[in-house]
């Protein structure tokens, strides 16, 4: 949700977290339980607005091209259509990816 408002996040390197945030290009990640190097980051972003504008704004554009709204959509449909040709049925557009629900999804104006 951070990344998708553009805030960098400081997080530590425990379970997952590495698979989403990258050090350095989407947030900055520390040691599991270094409370030291967590007061750190988040002091660095603090102290740098310049780093903080680009991790957010790469943090952003990440989580929009992988978790955004049309790739929802896109992942939604194909499920969608396996599971309705596979029972018989002829495959529809679900209501939540329809355009306007995709802009508005996606903050633009429909």
């Amino acid at each position: 949700e951070a990344m998708a408002t553009g805030l960098p996040a400081v997080v530590s390197n425990e379970g997952g977290i590495p698979e989403i945030i990258t050090d350095g290009e989407t947030g900055l990640i520390v040691e599991t339980e270094d409370s030291n190097a967590l007061s750190e980051g988040i002091a660095r972003l603090a102290r740098d607005s310049g780093l903080r504008r680009k991790l957010g704004t790469t943090a952003r554009h990440q989580a929009f091209s992988k978790n955004g709204p049309a790739v929802y959509c896109k992942n939604l449909l194909t499920l969608h259509n396996d599971v309705t040709t596979k029972n018989g049925l002829t495959p529809t557009v679900p209501s939540a990816c329809s355009k306007e629900s995709v802009l508005t999804a996606a903050g633009a104006e429909t």
